[in-house]
């Protein structure tokens, strides 16, 4: 006979290592996923280890104690949501020191298949321009796992040798400020004295989640001739025009605390504030619950209008973190719109706090006589706007 036998043509590797990240927003949680796909046949047990994320491009990482399997996907990759237990890949931990994410599969990994795996990190909150070189390796496990036959790996030797991860140098830079895509703002009522909805229609462009420990504070400042006292409002959900067909309630907004003039201190906004650093009126209101990018939020509060007629006033939102300001920019207003069930209404009419001169829509004189030298009752009917 001859020939070889039992002879190894190719080392074990990953034949793809990829990264890539869901968003690069400073402050927000990005999901980091990380494709690869061997070209060996790696036993229940062995141990993945992805290394090179240092902490100083993010803030924190969670991982969460239980996995998800998903369907296949990306690059018909099986997705797995890391954690410290799960079907495929388990007892998942992090290393802040050295950047390094591990875990053991105690499923068979059978030669050309890909796994997708997804961590969630907080971003950091300032640019940074350093690049990461993420490397992925497989080890048998340091010690032996009972019941499984693992003769053939002794304990902690590599089975694929660390391995370049593409994209490494393209993620978690946080170049990409906190931003709201979409801050639109409008009325119902242009007549001076009545009662005003303001609504508000908010898309941000990151991810909050509420057990993140962050506080923070949505500002809308500039409401130009409205109520300057202080006081708790309330905040009502309204209906989205958007894919998402998103029917909150009240209690469903991610809003809470909305204050008029002050910041609630309390979470019953019992206890108030006053911003310092604002003269114009302004709501105030936390996010108190998962906010996802990208969804448009809709919601009103009731304010007075003011007396006089005027122009609509230049109105801004600002967003806090941490009692810091983040971003503060110019809100859009409704231009076009035109109120419903309004008298005379125009187009423009649903611009925020833009107040017309008060009329009197409907007026009606008539006589009951209109005999000669007969005695003669004027009537009159207005109806004021």
């Amino acid at each position: 006979m001859s020939g070889q036998v039992l002879a190894s043509r190719f080392n074990a590797s990953f034949a793809t290592a990829m990264v890539s990240e869901s968003l690069s927003v400073q402050g927000s949680w990005n999901i980091i996923s990380v494709l690869l796909k061997t070209n060996t046949y790696l036993r229940p047990g062995t141990e993945i280890v992805l290394s090179g994320f240092s902490n100083t491009h993010f803030t924190s990482v969670n991982i969460p104690s239980s996995a998800v399997r998903g369907d296949e996907g990306f690059y018909d990759a099986e997705s797995i949501i890391l954690g410290t237990n799960g079907q495929f890949f388990s007892n998942v931990t992090w290393d802040s020191v050295t950047g390094t994410i591990t875990g053991k599969i105690h499923s068979v990994w059978t030669a050309g298949s890909s796994r997708l795996f997804a961590f969630p990190v907080l971003n950091s909150q300032t640019p940074n321009s350093q690049k990461l070189n993420i490397l992925a390796s497989a080890r048998c496990p340091l010690h032996p796992i009972v019941g499984s036959n693992m003769s053939a790996c002794p304990p902690g030797s590599v089975v694929i040798p660390p391995s370049p991860v593409d994209g490494g140098d393209s993620i978690l830079h946080s170049d990409i400020p906190a931003d709201f895509m979409v801050k639109r703002i409008g009325q119902s009522n242009p007549y001076p004295g009545e009662t005003n909805v303001i609504t508000v229609t908010l898309a941000s462009n990151f991810e909050y989640r509420a057990n993140s420990g962050q506080k923070l504070m949505l500002t809308i400042t500039g409401l130009h001739g409205i109520d300057n006292h202080s006081k708790p409002i309330c905040v009502k959900a309204g209906v989205s025009e958007t894919y998402y067909n998103q029917d909150l309630s009240s209690g469903d907004l991610p809003f809470s605390g909305a204050c008029l003039n002050c910041a609630c201190t309390t979470s019953d906004c019992k206890g108030v504030s006053q911003v310092v650093t604002l003269s114009d009126p302004y709501v105030s209101m936390y996010v108190t619950g998962d906010m996802q990018a990208g969804r448009q939020y809709v919601f009103s509060f009731e304010v007075i209008n003011p007396s006089a007629s005027q122009k609509t006033p230049k109105i801004q939102i600002r967003l806090s973190r941490n009692d810091t300001t983040v971003n503060q920019t110019d809100m859009t207003p409704d231009l076009y719109g035109i109120p419903t069930g309004v008298v005379d209404a125009q187009p423009g009419d649903s611009a925020p706090l833009f107040i017309r001169s008060s009329i009197f829509s409907s007026t009606y004189i008539y006589q009951d006589n209109a005999n000669p030298c007969a005695n003669n009752k004027i009537c009159m009917r207005i109806v004021p706007s």
